[in-house]
């Protein structure tokens, strides 16, 4: 093996240290395109990226990624990975033990596994565990080392089989016969050679993985022979247990720190017990404090932790088996004290309990891994934003008993699922809202990875069995009972519980920095073959994490660096300090701004009744937000809903929106909520979160709804609600354009706020509202260029329909020479295909997205309004090739057009027959081509009135955005029949309780939205067709 193969597996850092090579190779020109793509950005983007992680610039990749020869430097810090790697290159022992064969025979790609066990088992006998472990325990551990290197080597093999066959060399009858002929060349050390060359970092992850898992299953072993008088001393395993360890389940969890993770040893007695490979004092401050307050408790209620031995580095934790309840009564003592220890965990600070780290022990909740307690965030500034209501908002958001964990989080998954993994749900058969990965075709050359919605299992959190039966609902009090309960002793003995958490002082605690989830996909991902060949290209994607949320210079890089070697990164701090660690030492002083026992502390101090109440309240709103139980309220609002008292249930609808904001002493001068809102632009995740700037859900549609209640009733109560509402926005929009980087869209970005502040502006003749909105608008202009979504929500062609409006009410040539940039800049990043003309959806690898919200539709229904104003042929050529390619989706049996990101044919304005009839009305009138909207209702109408009943009523995807859209599509056709069907009909079906979204396109300011426009459609504009504003009275 060559020096300058070695020399692949470096990092940045270590190139730079080998300053005296001089005979360089550069990446080839694809090279380049190819990581901007991988990190999706431009070229400037790009080299502030690389300035930030390693202070080099993208010119000097040149002389750092390949090289024609090196000295032996390059070992200085790897001299057990080169060797390990030089032994299989040169000297593979092919040779094993029977009942090891035997083990591997089983796996794919076997015969490859045999010189890489072979060195695992050279390295483990060296400790002599012999007499500790019986052989069971012994062919276990190997058995797991094996899977392990399988899953680094699978997708390289996969490709190479792929190769070779399709080279025509491996000969064979059947599929079989040729997958085996490839495992025959396994065999050979020159193919094993060439595997190295080729993908000399997979050998360098796989040595790493040998090291690793050596490591962690030696200290344990010699730990349990160190520490087993102490474990019989306090009952942690039997005291009478002279055996031997019949298994050693070995990464249970992420691996940290060179391939440690938590792990179970279990005894041929059947005693068990788990081996966590950190400080567990946090842990045994955790047990004294439920001490303490078990004894202040005059309940039933009774809260357990698990017996814990702390050794420093490691520790040793009792085994807690999964127990469901006996009966009934046990279950609701379960909930009780679930709602107890969510008390606790709420004063603590404690985050990122979900349902893996908490186990059902008959009637008792049992916490397993504390490491996240006295949690607290980078930048922990009490001034957020100009906005006083806004910081009070997120500040009660923040530390409130959402953040913690236990709580039902909801996310969309696949065919409108929830997906849940919260510590309180049974995630058992839940489509997970991501693919994975699985190999079809075992054990023949047709072998492949292909990516499928899989499902959770039933994990450990759940205490009964029965999933059809249960209902949380009926256990939410006694979740609220245990949960106040606990408080109140918290609330009456404030100092005398600042004394016991003072224990917790000079505590080590784990700092949860990103989602883990993002650093298991990235490092599934770097698994590719792409990444295995060069350890900057691996390098160069886990970069992403820059792009995904912006980071410390000094974090980022240790994040790469722990990610290099297969860990899951991991950082810490001390409870009373404000600096971070990792493993090994001080990353940098003062990253936070507080520590987390100064965060407690003022959490006690915050204590009170009101306090009490607005917890107590988001825990019945978060369990109840999961039922489809009715929605008394809204129910008695609807149901007798008709033209005589549509203003006197709208204004119902308000005044509840008004009652449900966040009270707090800005209240008089601005309004803000806390809601279910949409996170991020997918439509498919949804948090509970403070009302934002957004036109979609925030407090920019909210006062859009105001405004039109007051130009209709002409109360004044609703013209001060409005402003109250747009306040905020107005306050933090400045601090916005602080930034490098907008989404700039009509519904999720800052031409939503230009788009109300123009109606607010003409509704209440606010020449103040419209400079503001002026001035926003020139402000957008900076942010054009970097738009990266281009569709009507989020991106460009939102933003363009937008300024064409301005455009059309002000006649201002700066305007429209905004709006010709936004269109250049969709034109020039259309993609043009076989099928016709689409848009890129970054990040994304399923097919673009047509329909309107997110799709096709919706950009050339703005580029349609553009070409009104500046006729030109390109764009009407690009219109129709556009239309082209939405019409490959459709189907003549169901009568519209396939979502491949949903895997259905939906019937909304956001995706679906509707939203591309609206745009196709819009493409007619602008382009004046009448034919296009005729054609495409003609064939896809019946999808409308065929469609299943909907007991949805929002603007996005429900009824009222559908009577919206059939109100525009009057004028072309006889569609009245349809309208007063919806209209008879419209709330027959009850109004489910999850209407805690107060805003525009699926929560309550929509439903009076709706209303409004379809008692008083020539008053009220159609926010879905983005139009302008309607100035004229209508008669009542």
């Amino acid at each position: 093996m060559e020096n300058n193969t070695f020399y692949k597996t470096l990092t940045l850092e270590e190139r730079k240290e080998l300053s005296d090579i001089t005979k360089h190779i550069p990446p080839i020109k694809q090279a380049y395109p190819y990581w901007r793509k991988l990190l999706e950005v431009e070229k400037q983007e790009f080299n502030d990226i690389l300035e930030k992680y390693s202070n080099i610039h993208s010119d000097d990749l040149d002389k750092l990624y390949e090289v024609e020869n090196t000295n032996n430097k390059i070992f200085n810090s790897n001299k057990t990975s080169y060797n390990n790697i030089k032994k299989l290159y040169y000297n593979a022992d092919y040779s094993i033990n029977k009942d090891v064969l035997e083990k591997l025979e089983l796996k794919l790609f076997y015969p490859i596994l045999i010189p890489i066990i072979n060195l695992f088992i050279d390295k483990f006998k060296k400790y002599q565990f012999n007499y500790m472990i019986n052989k069971n325990c012994y062919l276990e551990l190997i058995n797991q080392i094996a899977e392990e290197t399988l899953q680094i080597f699978i997708k390289t093999l996969i490709l190479e089989l792929n190769l070779e066959k399709k080279a025509g060399k491996l000969e064979g009858n059947t599929s079989e016969e040729g997958y085996n002929e490839f495992c025959k060349k396994l065999y050979e050390q020159k193919y094993l050679c060439e595997l190295i060359d080729e993908y000399p970092v997979l050998f360098k992850l796989i040595s790493d993985k040998i090291e690793g898992f050596t490591k962690l299953t030696t200290t344990i072993l010699s730990s349990f022979k160190q520490d087993i008088s102490e474990l019989k001393k306090n009952m942690l395993i039997s005291s009478d247990f002279n055996g031997k360890i019949n298994n050693l389940t070995a990464s249970l969890g992420d691996t940290h720190n060179g391939g440690f993770s938590v792990s179970i040893i279990e005894l041929d007695n059947s005693d068990k017990i788990v081996f966590k490979p950190r400080d567990l004092n946090i842990d045994t401050k955790f047990n004294d404090f439920l001490s303490w307050i078990n004894n202040q408790i005059d309940s039933d209620i009774y809260l357990k932790g698990a017996i814990t031995i702390n050794k420093g580095s490691y520790g040793w934790v009792e085994f807690i088996e999964h127990q469901t309840v006996n009966d009934s009564n046990q279950l609701h003592e379960f909930y009780n004290n679930l709602g107890a220890m969510l008390a606790v965990l709420y004063v603590l600070n404690a985050t990122d309990f979900h349902y893996e780290n908490l186990i059902a022990y008959q009637q008792y909740p049992v916490l397993i891994d504390l490491e996240s307690l006295v949690h607290h965030s980078i930048g922990e500034s009490d001034r957020l934003t100009e906005s006083n209501s806004v910081n009070k908002a997120a500040e009660f958001l923040k530390y409130s008993v959402l953040s913690i964990g236990i709580l039902p989080h909801r996310k969309i998954s696949v065919n409108n699922q929830n997906f849940d993994i919260s510590g309180i749900n049974n995630t058992e058969d839940q489509v997970i809202p991501f693919k994975s990965e699985k190999i079809e075709n075992h054990y023949t050359d047709n072998i492949k990875i292909s990516k499928f919605y899989g499902k959770m299992r039933q994990a450990s959190n759940a205490p009964y069995k029965n999933t059809e039966e249960f209902k949380i609902e009926s256990f939410m009090y006694d979740i609220t009972d245990g949960f106040k309960e606990v408080y109140t002793i918290f609330l009456n003995n404030k100092n005398i519980v600042k004394k016991e958490l003072d224990k917790f002082k000079n505590v080590k605690v784990r700092k949860i920095l990103r989602d883990t989830m993002n650093y298991s996909r990235l490092l599934n991902l770097s698994l590719h073959p792409d990444f295995l060949r060069n350890q900057i290209d691996r390098e160069l994607l886990f970069l992403r994490l820059e792009k995904q949320e912006e980071s410390n210079k000094t974090i980022l890089k240790n994040e790469v660096q722990q990610m290099i070697v297969g860990d899951i990164p991991t950082f810490y701090s001390y409870t009373d300090k404000q600096d971070i660690y990792t493993y090994k030492e001080k990353l940098e002083n003062g990253v936070f701004d507080v520590s987390g026992l100064d965060i407690i502390n003022k959490k006690i101090d915050n204590l009170s009744f009101n306090d009490l109440k607005n917890q107590t309240h988001l825990i019945e709103s978060m369990i109840l937000e999961f039922l489809p139980k009715q929605n008394k309220k809204l129910n008695s609002i609807f149901k007798n809903i008709d033209e005589r008292n549509v203003l006197e249930q709208v204004e119902k609808v308000a005044n509840l929106i008004l009652s449900s904001s966040l009270q707090h002493e800005y209240s008089d001068k601005e309004l803000i909520w806390i809601g279910l809102n949409m996170y991020g632009i997918n439509e498919e995740d949804w948090k509970f979160s403070v009302s934002d700037l957004s036109l979609y859900d925030g407090n920019t549609g909210i006062s859009l709804f105001f405004a039109y209640l007051w130009k209709v009733t002409n109360n004044e109560k609703y013209k001060i609600a409005a402003y109250k509402a747009i306040k905020p926005i107005l306050l933090i929009m400045e601090d916005l354009f602080k930034s490098e980087k907008l989404t700039i869209g009509a519904f999720e970005g800052i031409s939503g706020p230009i788009y109300a502040l123009h109606h607010l502006g003409k509704v209440f003749q606010d020449e103040n509202l419209i400079d503001k909105c002026l001035y926003f608008t020139k402000q957008l202009d900076k942010y054009i260029d970097s738009d990266r979504i281009f569709d009507i929500v989020g991106g460009s062609s939102g933003a363009l329909m937008v300024i064409l409006n301005l455009y059309e009410d002000f006649k201002e040539k700066w305007i429209f020479t905004i709006a010709e940039r936004l269109s250049n800049h969709i034109i020039n990043n259309s993609i043009k295909t076989k099928k016709g003309i689409h848009w890129p959806r970054i990040g994304e690898s399923s097919n673009p997205y047509i329909g309107f919200s997110h799709g096709v539709t919706g950009v050339l229904t703005s580029l349609s309004l553009y070409y009104y104003y500046k006729p030109q042929k390109n764009i009407l050529d690009l219109i129709k090739s556009g239309i082209q390619f939405e019409d490959s989706f459709f189907s003549d049996k169901k009568y519209n057009w396939y979502s491949d990101h949903l895997s259905s044919y939906p019937i909304a304005w956001c995706h679906g027959s509707p939203g591309i009839l609206l745009g196709r009305k819009l493409i007619s009138e602008n382009l004046k081509y009448p034919n296009i909207i005729q054609d495409s209702f003609l064939k896809s109408y019946n999808s409308i009135i065929h469609r299943e009943n909907n007991s949805n009523y929002s603007l996005c995807h429900g009824e009222l955005g559908l009577l919206d859209i059939l109100c525009n599509l009057r004028d072309f056709f006889e569609v009245d029949y349809e309208i007063n069907n919806i209209k008879e009909n419209l709330f027959l079906s009850d109004i489910k309780e999850q209407y805690k979204n107060y805003g525009l396109m699926t929560g309550l300011s929509g439903l009076g939205y709706g209303l409004l426009r379809m008692y008083f459609p020539n008053m009220i504009p159609s926010v879905i067709s983005l139009e302008r504003p309607n100035l004229y009275k209508e008669s009542k």
